[in-house]
């Protein structure tokens, strides 16, 4: 019931003001003469967007229409802002269906965050992303947490026309870190942001005046946000509370301090009874009120780097360092940084007060080595007008080498994802370039894989929903229901998939698309609708799948026949595809062998014996431990996913008679995701050798167990290959493997043993190895691996 209620509520939200996009991007011309300015989603207008709104209120933009994005929380602070500085622009609702009109169709897109996920930019749109900072904290993939979660930044500047850096240091981190020099087309412009004008305008008098502070000592304090999206830190703004009542007990008569927190927090901040702190005025552009200031406070904000430009004191507040940066990075230590620190109020008090030493040149090279003055006019004389007034620009040549993006699923702790990893590895990765893709929020609990495959790989996250019609809509929902079929679901949604590449890649060129895992059926059939070179990799007997109702095997024959290549990992697979092929285009079934990391998994076995984090054992590590160092006692071990394919369950009752007369021996299963994990353990719990049986599920490094055994043995009912064994062999374990397809050619090839797919002919297979009548394989390793490189070098050939 739960199903369906979810799916209704899909349809019922069909006629949300969003479906009007997709309409407007399809039938709208662009108009030459709007202008969409968009700051921090809709949240207010200072900063970047306010500098430009500013400029485009001159003469010379008087046949521009301007729009500006708000929210409803934000729009009378808003009109304050723009009555105050006496600016016009036509206010539009982020999320109406103006909104969504206007960024089908203005010529012009200026932001200084990101557009949401479901932006698609037209050709012969102009897009300015001006960014919002000089980063201190680490960015893109280098960022502690949530580094997964940057598609829809990447796809923004991926698809901007022009990229705006104040200095080189954000240059490199942007591209690199983002992992956009090799995909981005755009015009980088270093020039200082527009927003550094407001610190250079010369009105500091006409405001101390307005504000009856021409003979104060004026302080702001501008910490970070230490939030999460709509979530207010209650402990950080506790500390803060009380910071603002002890400094307002020690500031002087003739000393007052501005605060400026993010919105969110600021909701949790009481300026009741303090005396000598006030609100930023919210009638006053935030830099252009910063700049009366005699000294900055601030903490982890990039305010710090451009309050550099008027020459005065910034002092760092950090009290809570530690804690902050527990998850998060860091580019520069704080240390290095050309502002003093202080942790608590009197070094607080006595630094503010102190003399302000001179900034180096070094660091003014580094942090703002531009000039502010009409540096606004100079980008949009660039972008509106095509005109270069002295701004340093910087054309990046993507590399000239194709791009290959591989879907890598979700990362699971399973065979394929180390089979991928293994090709990735021994790839010539010089030679393309190479982007993994995932939908972000099926990666969420295995986002640190990412960290595990080497740095010349990139990814881009699949972000956001997609962009249907209310009849793709409805297809949608009616295929999750299961009321419709695949090939009707393909038949009404392809053109929308193809649509779905644009808005999350924008008009990157790949030379070659992998659909690497070969399941889940809105990655198989976005892959299909790439203008590329087209890959699907069958990891498994899909005849047997079929059988289990773990695939649908209408779909399979559908998707096969949209790929270019379908690479089956083994010679075994070769006659169940061509089965659900239905014996049709048979010639684009490819052997392409997994390749066998064996150097990496024999320096892996040298580790010590380590759980992660999430990893659930039903012995301790010390337990564990204990046994795998007994070397009286015999150890069998299987890995594989807690599913019914994998025949834990005979495995399970086959060791139980071996051990009724071998009362010291284990049987080690490791796996990882399973829909019969709790299964499994009540049922060993059942048993009385289940005191000998332990149970792993998901550990990220399981080969220093698997050195310590004795005996590997391959229980699966179907497999597409069965790297484990591979695996096991390459640490020197004897090892059997059911009859199976999958297997069979491998252990035929190598001498290995193959046991009757039975319950007795693995209780037969273990009792040969108890009585040491099978020995490991000899194989070549390295020249496995040479050929199934070669064959999958050959693929990506044009």
């Amino acid at each position: 019931m739960k199903k369906y209620i979810k799916y209704f509520k899909k349809i019922k939200n069909i006629f949300s003001p969003k479906l009007k996009y997709l309409t407007y991007y399809k039938t709208l011309v662009i108009n030459e003469n709007w202008i969409l300015l968009e700051s921090q989603h809709g949240r207010g207008v200072d900063g970047n967007i306010f500098y430009i709104l500013y400029e485009l209120n001159k003469n010379k933009y008087k046949n521009f229409e301007i729009f500006l994005t708000v929210n409803k929380s934000s729009i009378a602070k808003i009109k304050r802002k723009l009555e105050k500085y006496n600016l016009k622009a036509k206010l539009i609702f982020i999320g109406s269906k103006e909104y969504y009109k206007v960024i089908a169709s203005a010529k012009y897109l200026i932001n200084d965050n990101t557009f949401q996920s479901f932006f698609i930019k037209k050709d012969g749109q102009i897009y300015l992303n001006t960014w919002h900072g000089t980063p201190l904290k680490t960015l893109g993939r280098e960022m502690v947490k949530d580094f997964h979660n940057i598609g829809n930044a990447q796809k923004n500047f991926i698809v901007a026309d022009y990229l705006l850096y104040p200095n080189e240091f954000t240059f490199e981190k942007i591209t690199n870190d983002y992992m956009i020099k090799s995909l981005t087309k755009a015009t980088h412009i270093l020039a200082e942001y527009p927003r550094n004008e407001g610190l250079v305008w010369d009105n500091v008098e006409k405001i101390k005046e307005e504000m009856n502070l021409t003979n104060k000592k004026i302080y702001t304090y501008m910490p970070t946000w230490r939030g999460v999206v709509s979530k207010i830190d209650s402990k950080s703004n506790t500390y803060i509370q009380y910071f603002l009542y002890e400094i307002d007990k020690k500031l002087k008569d003739d000393e007052i301090l501005f605060v400026n927190l993010h919105p969110i927090a600021s909701k949790g901040i009481s300026f009741y009874g303090l005396k000598k702190i006030k609100k930023f005025p919210d009638r006053y552009e935030t830099y252009d009120f910063l700049k009366i200031s005699d000294v900055l406070i601030t903490d982890y904000s990039s305010v710090m780097f451009d309050y550099m430009q008027t020459g005065k004191k910034c002092v760092l507040f950090t009290f809570d360092k530690e804690e902050y940066f527990h998850n998060r990075g860091l580019y520069i230590n704080l240390k290095d940084l050309p502002f003093k620190q202080t942790e608590n109020i009197e070094d607080l008090m006595n630094e503010i007060r102190s003399m302000h030493i001179k900034y180096e040149n070094k660091d003014i090279n580094k942090f703002i080595p531009y000039d502010a003055r009409n540096v606004t006019e100079k980008i949009l004389d660039l972008v509106i007008f095509n005109k270069n007034n002295n701004l340093k620009i910087i054309k990046q040549k993507p590399n000239q080498k194709e791009n290959v993006l591989i879907y890598a699923g979700s990362l699971q702790k399973n065979g394929i994802t180390t089979a991928m990893k293994n090709l990735i590895e021994n790839l010539d990765l010089n030679k393309r370039n190479y982007y993994l893709t995932f939908y972000a929020a099926s990666i969420a609990g295995n986002s640190e894989t990412l960290n595990s495959f080497p740095k010349e790989i990139n990814y881009i996250g699949i972000m956001g929903k997609a962009n249907f019609n209310i009849v793709e809509k409805i297809v949608f929902a009616l295929y999750g229901l299961k009321i419709i079929n695949y090939k009707l679901f393909f038949k009404c949604l392809k053109k929308a998939y193809g649509l779905e590449i644009k808005r999350n890649f924008g008009n990157i060129q790949f030379s070659n698309v992998i659909h690497y895992t070969g399941y889940g059926y809105k990655g198989l059939t976005l892959f299909s609708q790439f203008n590329s070179t087209k890959t699907v990799f069958v990891h498994s007997n899909m005849v047997e799948e079929v059988k289990n109702n773990r695939v649908n095997p209408k779909r399979l024959d559908v998707v096969y026949h949209n790929y270019d290549n379908i690479a089956i990992v083994t010679n075994d697979m070769f006659k169940p595809t061509k089965q659900i092929m239905k014996n049709k285009k048979i010639e684009k079934i490819k052997v392409i062998n997994n390749v066998i990391d064996y150097q990496n998994i024999k320096i892996l076995s040298k580790c010590e014996v380590s759980f992660d984090k999430n990893t659930i054992s039903s012995f301790t590590e010390e337990e564990l431990l204990n046994i795998l160092e007994n070397k009286k006692s015999k150890k069998y071990i299987t890995i594989g996913r807690y599913s019914k394919e994998k025949g834990h369950f005979r495995l399970i009752n086959a060791f139980n008679r071996i051990w009724v007369n071998n009362k010291d021996t284990y049987l080690i299963i490791i796996g990882g995701h399973g829909n019969i994990y709790e299964k499994t353990i009540n049922y060993i719990a059942s048993l009385e050798c289940g005191t000998n049986i332990i149970t792993i599920k998901s550990i990220s490094n399981p080969f220093p167990i698997l050195k310590k055994c004795d005996y590997f043995v391959l229980s699966s009912f179907y497999e597409g290959f069965g790297l484990v064994l591979a695996e096991a062999d390459i640490l020197g374990l004897p090892v059997i493997s059911t009859d199976i397809l999958g297997p069979r050619t491998f252990m035929k090839e190598n001498g290995g043993k193959l046991v009757p797919n039975s319950e007795d002919g693995i209780y037969e297979g273990m009792l040969d190895l108890l009585n040491g009548k099978i020995k490991a394989m000899n194989i070549d390793y390295e020249e496995y691996n040479r050929k199934a490189i070669h064959a999958f070098e050959n693929l990506l050939k044009k």
